[in-house]
């Protein structure tokens, strides 16, 4: 199985650009992106098809399956890609995707985590919520991050073109090899979520929240009928 080499990002794209409209309109913090957009990534059908992107890639050592997100756009993330062991993480480690929710996105851009603990004035509660943020599950297939339970649609209009979008997001990860646990998918699915993977597959769970690095905010749009 091949590994990918991304190419320059076609900022001219209009796909990319509408992308690039609802990130701004979200108003995150502008810190949290790379400020060259050569980093950035457009997997819609013209720029993938130009590239001549595959479905699926491995990467990391050892080498491990995940799935190109066609259809998403990738923003990239201001992160570092060697870590303080001279680990080379961009091409060592694995790599996957965590849907989310549209509230949650800041709260993980300035901590850099995908999950922080739930604050109650239960004890019990809080004990669950603690235990529950220990744990950090992703997963290899863009398809399975997208279900709605992970990746929750919101609706957006574009100004500049009057066009209406659901919108989704999700996160996409480095993972650091032998870190994490692999299990079933947790949907109830009586069917093959992915055809890359079997669905015993497709969650992979780590307790050590480091070992999981965001380094890209991945934009859907689907256009609304109008």
């Amino acid at each position: 199985m091949a590994t990918y080499r991304a190419a320059i990002a076609n900022v001219d794209c209009q796909y990319y650009r509408a992308c690039r409209r609802f990130l701004q309109s979200l108003k995150l913090p502008e810190d949290a992106f790379r400020s060259d957009t050569k980093f950035d990534m457009c997997f819609c059908t013209t720029c993938r098809d130009s590239r001549g992107d595959l479905p699926v890639y491995t990467r990391g050592r050892p080498p491990k399956l995940y799935t190109l997100p066609f259809g998403w756009v990738r923003f990239a993330l201001n992160v570092l890609t060697t870590d303080a062991k001279g680990v080379k993480i961009d091409s060592d480690y694995h790599r996957a995707f965590r849907g989310v929710h549209p509230n949650g996105v800041f709260e993980i851009l300035q901590s850099r985590r995908l999950f922080s603990p739930v604050v109650t004035t239960n004890l019990e509660e809080e004990k669950q919520n603690s235990e529950k943020a220990k744990k950090t599950c992703v997963t290899p297939s863009i398809r399975y991050a997208t279900q709605d339970i992970y990746s929750v649609p919101e609706w957006w209009n574009d100004n500049e073109t009057g066009v209406s979008y659901e919108a989704r997001m999700v996160f996409q990860v480095w993972i650091r090899p032998g870190s994490y646990t692999i299990g079933p998918q947790t949907i109830g699915a009586n069917y093959k979520v992915d055809r890359h993977f079997t669905n015993d597959e497709l969650v992979w769970t780590t307790t050590n929240q480091d070992d999981v690095i965001p380094y890209g905010l991945l934009i859907q749009l689907t256009a609304l009928p109008s």
